[in-house]
Parts: C-alpha cells; sequence; structure tokens
C-alpha cells in the first residue's frame, strides 16, 4: 500500500514537473501600452540644420508574438503617436549698434509604426527579464511647421525691425529650395534593450536612425528611453 502510494506521489511530481516545463517553453504572448521620450538631432550637409536637436513624446500601443517553437524569440509590431519640437536662436552683427536675433521654432506631428525582433531572456530565480532587440520604425509627418522670428535690436534693448513668418516645412514653396523641403514618409533601425518586471512593468533603452532622409543630405539620429505596462 506504501509502495503504491509513493509510486502515485511520484507520477504526480513527474506530471507537474512536466507541465512546468511545458509553460517555459511555450510563453505567452503580451500587450503593452507605452511612453516615450525621443530626443533626436539632425546631421546635414546644410548648415542650416546642423543646429536642430528636438524633444520627442510618444503614445502607444503594441503586441508581442511568440514565432519559435524551441526559442523564446518574438515580434512586436505596434503604432503611436509622436510629437517633436524645437527651439534655436542665432544671432550676428548686422553693424556696429544692432544685432539681429533669427529665432526658430519647429513642431512636428508623426503616426509611427515600430516592429521588433525580440530575445526574451528570463533572469534566473526571479521576476526579471531582458529583452535585446533589432527594429524598424515606419513614420508618417503629419504635420511639420517652422515660425521665424527675425528681430533688428540696439545694444539699448530698441527693437528696429521685427518680422514673423510660418513654414509648412513639405511646402517647397515656403522653404524656398527643394532640397531644403521635408519627406513625408521616412524608415529607420534601432538597436535597443527591455527589462520587464512580473511580465507586467517594462523600461527601454535604444538608438537608431532612418535609412531616408527627411531632406536631401539631411538624417535624424534618435534616442528613446520608454517605459510601459505589459497586460
Amino acid at each position: 500500500m506504501k509502495f503504491v502510494a509513493l509510486v502515485a506521489l511520484m507520477t504526480l511530481a513527474a506530471s507537474a514537473s512536466a507541465q512546468t516545463a511545458k509553460k517555459t517553453v511555450t510563453p505567452a504572448t503580451w500587450q503593452t501600452v507605452w511612453f516615450q521620450y525621443n530626443p533626436s538631432s539632425t546631421k546635414s550637409d546644410y548648415d542650416y540644420y546642423n543646429n536642430l536637436k528636438f524633444t520627442g513624446l510618444s503614445l502607444g500601443y503594441s503586441k508581442a508574438f511568440h514565432v519559435s517553437q524551441k526559442l523564446p524569440l518574438y515580434v512586436e509590431a505596434g503604432i503611436g503617436v509622436q510629437y517633436s519640437y524645437d527651439k534655436n536662436t542665432i544671432s550676428a552683427k548686422a553693424d556696429e549698434t544692432t544685432t539681429e536675433y533669427l529665432t526658430n521654432k519647429y513642431r512636428m506631428l508623426s503616426a509611427k509604426v515600430p516592429v521588433q525582433l525580440l530575445y526574451k531572456w528570463d533572469v534566473p530565480y526571479s521576476k526579471f527579464s531582458l529583452l535585446p532587440y533589432f527594429g524598424l520604425n515606419f513614420r508618417f509627418n503629419i504635420l511639420a511647421k517652422q515660425k521665424k522670428e527675425d528681430i533688428m535690436m540696439k545694444a539699448n534693448g530698441e527693437i528696429v525691425d521685427q518680422k514673423k513668418a510660418t513654414i509648412d516645412c513639405f511646402d517647397s514653396g515656403d522653404m524656398g529650395k527643394s532640397d531644403y523641403t521635408w519627406n513625408r514618409f521616412q524608415a529607420g533601425w534601432e538597436l535597443g534593450v527591455k527589462a520587464t518586471y512580473d511580465s507586467k512593468y517594462m523600461i527601454g533603452f535604444s538608438y537608431g536612425t532612418d535609412f531616408n532622409e527627411i531632406g536631401k543630405n539631411t538624417s535624424i539620429h534618435t534616442t528613446t528611453l520608454q517605459l510601459g505596462y505589459m497586460f
């Protein structure tokens, strides 16, 4: 009787172990709502664009799919909206008593679709996981405006002349030259890593740049810091 009970206990233990192993081999997929901070800068052959440093904020949703029977590989695809802005002022002496101050403010609104290939590594004896990844980003620039303010000012603070203009960055007529006109569609790559806790909370970092330029000989390089909630 004791032998039969022992065999039954061993059978139950083996069954539970097999179920646990099965869950480990085939992890669940997940969905994520995320918020990103996206500082970016332009690199250009034109001095006019070399000083642009955007501050970007993004909000979006993504879903991950398990794509391998044997490896913890996932494809995660999502959609989001990004708002970017920049402000810079340059000055130059117009003459001995007058200085010219040129201020440019940029505002850009974009829809983006990130697609990433991730490898999920569960840290032993903890609720943490690390997910290094390579990703592609597809971005459609919905709106891009430049506000210019040109002020001629005396040394005593007197404004001699002041001009303001609002420019559509997608309009070659507004930009004054087709080389300066921005593109609406951009595609790029990124390399990054995410860390998750308890399969609920996510923090991540990545860096990347665009395959195609936003303008002729002008590219955008982006660093991303993100927080997310998984479910």
